[in-house]
């Protein structure tokens, strides 16, 4: 017979220290998950869906291709690897901490506010998707106002229907966004202006 996992509230800790361990959730989701094994190593086997939070507070966890979708915050205080899509959503605010390196790198949840560590610093190679609407943005804000989160988009942006405060992308490129709201405190950010035109 087989048996499905119920996540229900709980957390999930994985705590082995050895290098060869894999994740399968087989559909199945975690409320909250965590690593913490000094040198362990967790590799992904398809795609997964926390409904809360996950936290790498030591080891790596390594994704390879598969995408995760997460609620709640995303703690990474050690090491985190992927070549997938990372989304965010959810209307509860979020707070990404640590330095990660993501690939696809998306919320497109309107009003959901968006939290990074000051200091901390998020490279996408791949997609960075960033998405509210008209009336009720997507807001990125830095755990410190007045002090800076970076953000290193190196792949293509669509960011639009969002407000920013104190965000320095350290890309060359300028990350043009439209409709947007400029807070104040950003660097190399350019807010573009639509210009209506009647007949």
């Amino acid at each position: 017979l087989g048996a499905a996992f119920i996540p229900e509230s709980g957390t999930v800790t994985f705590n082995a220290t050895d290098t060869d361990n894999t994740i399968t959730a087989n559909g199945s989701s975690f409320y909250n998950l965590v690593f913490d094994g000094a040198g362990g190593v967790w590799t992904l086997q398809d795609d997964l869906y926390v409904n809360n939070n996950l936290a790498i507070a030591s080891g790596a966890f390594v994704a390879g291709t598969n995408d995760i979708t997460l609620v709640g915050n995303f703690l990474n205080s050690d090491t985190f690897t992927s070549d997938g899509t990372f989304t965010l959503e959810g209307s509860s605010a979020s707070t990404i901490s640590g330095n990660t390196i993501f690939y696809n790198f998306i919320c497109v949840t309107a009003g959901k506010e968006l939290t990074f560590t000051a200091g901390s610093t998020q490279d996408i190679t791949g997609s960075l998707i960033l998405t509210g609407s008209g009336g009720n943005p997507l807001v990125l804000r830095s755990s410190s106002s007045g002090s800076w989160w970076y953000l290193n988009p190196t792949g293509t942006r669509t960011v639009q229907y969002v407000d920013v405060q104190d965000c320095n992308n350290t890309n060359a490129a300028v990350i043009t966004t439209f409709r947007s709201t400029d807070s104040g405190n950003n660097i190399n950010w350019f807010f573009s202006i639509e210009t209506l035109t009647w007949n």
